[in-house]
């Protein structure tokens, strides 16, 4: 990978995760568990400022875009990975929204890691290892709260 090679790979990061923040504030919207719920909007704005700051580090889109970001879009995109979320707010159990969550953001770190396997500037890549460990830490207390409505159910 050339030393500008990543800059479509950070872009369609950059998206995935706008995308992501408006699916979770769909579903935070929606969802009835108050716990649940706060989870959900708590991960729409870290995926909004993950997209943020990427775009601010990297400068791969103009100021007006970048202003957009900041704001929670980008214009005519959406990623159908992330709507995935939407549709199982509207067809399953709490259980399933929380392992819907699991599997999308497991994707993302994939593409994460597919971006950290090249070359990155020193600033890009140590904002890309600070979103990988925060998503690693949302996916262990999802996991957390499965487990635990898991054991309410069998009250």
């Amino acid at each position: 990978m050339d030393s500008f090679g990543y800059i479509n790979d950070l872009k369609e990061i950059i998206e995935q995760n706008i995308d992501a923040s408006q699916s979770y504030n769909l579903v935070s919207r929606e969802e009835k568990n108050k716990i649940l719920a706060r989870t959900f909007n708590n991960q729409a704005n870290r995926h909004k400022n993950f997209a943020y700051k990427l775009a601010e580090i990297a400068h791969v889109y103009d100021q007006s875009t970048i202003k957009n970001i900041r704001n929670g879009s980008i214009v005519d995109h959406y990623n159908n990975n992330w709507h995935d979320l939407e549709k199982a707010l509207l067809t399953g159990t709490d259980q399933a929204l929380i392992n819907e969550c699991i599997r999308l953001e497991r994707l993302a770190l994939t593409k994460y890691e597919e971006l950290s396997s090249g070359y990155l500037p020193f600033d890009v890549q140590d904002e890309i290892d600070d979103q990988q460990n925060s998503i690693r830490d949302y996916i262990i207390n999802l996991e957390k709260i499965a487990y635990e409505l898991e054991q309410n159910s069998r009250i």
